[in-house]
């Protein structure tokens, strides 16, 4: 980009002086001058944005997000809802957390197994991946969940 920028401005002071002592209107000069120093400060403010997000945390692109979202639809009959999904890139290393609400009745090493079967799947498909599931269990509000608990089936 900044090879590109040198190029453009070299040429448009070319042209700026090719038009000058073509039509002899000397106002071209710092009109050219203008437009090459605009072209300088967009390449300048490109730059340093690309090299601010390298450094900076930010939020995964929405195609990475949609990956991990089509995970927890492959495993979306295990728990009953995830929520507060977190991600950020931070270098070359993607963060991702979120909270998977699970059946009352789950034992907690059925919950801790569910985490590590979703955070390495996440982690294959997402390489350089940190994951972390927080299990919570349902409120237990529903009184078909104690009886048709889906903790017996996994």
């Amino acid at each position: 980009m900044h090879l590109r920028t040198d190029v453009y401005t070299s040429v448009g002071v070319l042209a700026g002086l090719v038009a000058i002592k073509l039509t002899g209107i000397t106002i071209l000069d710092p009109i050219v001058a203008i437009v090459v120093a605009c072209m300088i400060l967009k390449a300048a403010y490109d730059l340093t944005k690309s090299a601010f997000f390298n450094i900076l945390d930010i939020k995964l692109p929405d195609d990475e997000e949609a990956i991990i979202y089509d995970v927890m639809y492959e495993y979306s009959k295990h728990f009953l809802e995830f929520n507060k999904l977190r991600t950020r890139k931070s270098g070359h290393i993607r963060h991702i957390d979120m909270h998977l609400v699970v059946p009352k009745l789950m034992t907690v090493e059925m919950g801790h197994g569910l985490s590590h079967q979703i955070s390495a799947d996440i982690q294959k498909r997402l390489k350089h991946s940190h994951v972390l599931v927080h299990i919570e269990p349902c409120r237990g509000l529903c009184d078909t969940c104690a009886i048709a608990c889906p903790s017996k089936a996994y």
